[in-house]
């Protein structure tokens, strides 16, 4: 979950850093066709990786003989009806397993525009009709819905939005008060402090599926929901981001190594790198399958995995 906030908060601010300059050097228009450009080659991705996926579970399928690989991916219904399938999926409403992601950055690419143009007068006029449609998703549960069964997006556009449009005002560099705020010291403390209650919480439950002596803390009626993005998970993300603000400086050494070095290029090469690694998802869970699901197994599959995406940043860089 954190790994998905942190990215629809990044691609907000570099949004904003980028089309926002393009936008005060030659108006709206200009960032206006880039961003739609953007928004058109994910959807064409979006369209192409779904028909990878599902022939990379086919043949998973005709291999093994295992049906349920179709109903774990939430490909099956391609299968029994390829045409309401295809339908669906180039309106963005089908969507098997590892394939939710995309579409909520091209609602977001597609009204950004607006979002700049609020920019451009207050940031304010951005922020809080944002926060007020997350609102509203907290309190009466709004949500796109997806074929086949009409349920709601696993990452809620609605709710979801909020990072990005935060980040973007980030990006855009016009909360520089708040900014300020966030760095001192005495915020960061309580911060610090909050988001360390929260870890044991959300740990207490993990653990214990595991270790069942290890007590879980009582999470039920805490809001902890990941598709709505609960009011908890926002605020939690919010304080480690604090935290990480003051202590990991722009200049920290570890940002020059190799290692660092190497998952940036993930992040400049995001889209085709993304891509890989949902094609090597589906073929990691195969295969763990069929070897079995022990930590080894898993170990081996994983560092295989990783190796392969930094090869291809690197090749591709």
């Amino acid at each position: 979950s954190q790994r998905q906030q942190s990215k629809w908060v990044l691609l907000g601010f570099v949004s904003a850093l980028v089309y926002g300059k393009t936008m005060r050097s030659r108006g709206l228009l200009a960032p206006t066709k880039r961003i739609w450009h953007r928004a058109w080659t994910l959807y064409a991705a979006q369209i192409v990786l779904l028909f990878v996926v599902i022939a990379e579970v086919s043949l998973g399928v005709i291999k093994t003989g295992q049906w349920s690989y179709h109903a774990f991916f939430r490909s099956d219904d391609f299968i029994l009806q390829p045409d309401r399938a295809s339908l669906h999926a180039l309106l963005l409403r089908f969507q098997p397993a590892y394939l939710d992601i995309i579409p909520c950055y091209v609602i977001f690419l597609l009204v950004f525009p607006a979002v700049l143009a609020a920019f451009a007068r207050n940031v304010w006029l951005a922020i809080v009709p944002s926060f007020g449609l997350y609102l509203a998703v907290q309190v009466m549960g709004w949500n796109l819905v997806t074929f086949p069964r009409d349920e709601g997006w696993f990452f809620d556009p609605l709710a979801w939005q909020f990072l990005f449009v935060l980040g973007a005002a980030f990006g855009s560099g016009r909360l520089k008060r708040v900014e300020e705020l966030l760095a001192r010291r005495w915020f960061v403390a309580i911060a610090a402090a909050a988001a360390l209650v929260i870890a044991v919480i959300q740990s207490s439950s993990m653990l214990h599926a595991t270790w069942p002596g290890i007590p879980a803390l009582a999470t039920s009626a805490l809001p902890t929901a990941k598709s709505t993005l609960a009011p908890l998970r926002l605020v939690s993300f919010f304080l480690l981001a604090v935290v990480a603000r003051r202590v990991v400086p722009r200049d920290a050494r570890f940002l020059r190594t190799d290692i660092a070095r190497a998952v940036a290029r993930c992040g400049q090469h995001s889209l085709k790198i993304f891509c890989l690694g949902v094609v090597l998802a589906v073929m990691g869970y195969i295969l763990l399958e069929q070897i079995g699901q022990s930590p080894g197994n898993q170990f081996v599959v994983t560092v295989a995995g990783l190796a392969i995406l930094l090869a291809t940043a690197h090749c591709l860089d």
